[in-house]
Order: C-alpha cells, then sequence, then structure tokens
C-alpha cells in the first residue's frame, strides 16, 4: 500500500528544513553559536510537522469516514470506535437517542480535542490515534519512546533560554528525526487501512 499524500508531503518538508537549517555534520561535533540556534529551530520545525500529520491525518480519516457513512451509508469501524471512545472518554453521549447526532457529536467533540493537542509523546499520539481505532499494539513501542523522548527535548528547546539548554549533536539529531519517520511510515499504512 502507498503511503498517503500527507506522508509524502511530511517528508518532503522535513527534507526542506534539514537543508534550509542544518549545517554539514563534522567529525568533531563543533558547532558555532548560529549553527546551534538553526539546530534548535530544526528541532521545533520537525516537531510542529509531526504534530500536524498526526492531528490532520487523524481529523482527516474521522471526517471521511463520518461523510461516507452520512451520506453513501458505509459502515466504519471508525465511526464506531470515535462512538465508544467518546461514550467512555471524551464526555457520555449515551443519552443521546439519535445515532447521527451521537455520532456527530462524537466527531465534534474529537475535532475538538484534536485542536486542543500539543506534543508528539506517547500520551499525545495514543490521544490521536486510539480514538479512530487504531491498538496500542499496532503500534511499536520503541518508536512511542522516542517520540516521546523527541517531544521532551522540543520542550526543552522551546521553553528555556538557550543559555539553560545542552548543545544538539548533529548526528544523534538526524538519526532520532530518521528512526521517526521510518516508523511513521508504518504508522502511516496503519491509518491508510482504516475503515
Amino acid at each position: 500500500m502507498s503511503q498517503s499524500q500527507k506522508y509524502n508531503k511530511l517528508i518532503k518538508r522535513l527534507d526542506q528544513l534539514k537543508v534550509n537549517l542544518l549545517p554539514s555534520v563534522r567529525g568533531k561535533g563543533y558547532y558555532n553559536k548560529k549553527e546551534q540556534d538553526f539546530m534548535r529551530g530544526y528541532r521545533l520545525l520537525v516537531h510542529a510537522e509531526l504534530e500536524a500529520y498526526f492531528e490532520e491525518r487523524a481529523k482527516d480519516k474521522a471526517i471521511k469516514a463520518y461523510k461516507d457513512w452520512d451520506t453513501k451509508g458505509i459502515k466504519s469501524n471508525i465511526l464506531v470506535a470515535l462512538v465508544a471512545y467518546s461514550d467512555a472518554n471524551l464526555g457520555s453521549i449515551k443519552s443521546e437517542p439519535d445515532i447521527h447526532k451521537r455520532v456527530n457529536k462524537a466527531l465534534t467533540t474529537y475535532i475538538t480535542f484534536l485542536k486542543k493537542n500539543n506534543g508528539v509523546k506517547e500520551d499525545n499520539i495514543l490521544s490521536i490515534l486510539l480514538p479512530i481505532g487504531i491498538k496500542p499494539a499496532q503500534l511499536d513501542q520503541t518508536w512511542l519512546n522516542v517520540m516521546t523522548s523527541f517531544g521532551a527535548s522540543r520542550g526543552e528547546v522551546a521553553h528555556n533560554s538557550h543559555k539553560t539548554v545542552s548543545p544538539i549533536d548533529l548526528v544523534t539529531e538526524l538519526t532520532t528525526v530518521t528512526h521517526i519517520i521510518n516508523e511513521l511510515k508504518n504508522v502511516d499504512t496503519i491509518i491508510n487501512s482504516l475503515k
């Protein structure tokens, strides 16, 4: 199965950021203040692009499932998961007897939740993906740990003065981002398979 357009656009954007912001890798690993600033900017922008990917991909999948069900009567496991998750976690809609209103409320609540998301750590990712039917066992735990670590490192840069943030090791940063996008390819395939 091919990758989604959002995944392909994400990869192109991350390649642009790498070219536009990162210096060449040096054996000794010393980078001046300007290069460190660009590397910090790279980390922040990669995080923002990943966060947007998850939110947009999940929202688009949920909206398409709703439209297909509402206009064509196509059954959707995504909507079943969304309503079940909404009943359990996002505020009860159990008392609503009209199924269209109930599903619409679950979708609306989910989209509102996505707008408030702020991160790519494991908890963020699970909160985005579980409501549309992805099971935790489908996600690589090592990758989720890397995402949590990457989210924390972004927070360190975003919420602290450059004076208190450890210098970024470019090789480690590139290795981390490569690992993230390689496993994200599998996640994208899982999202593609949702019906």
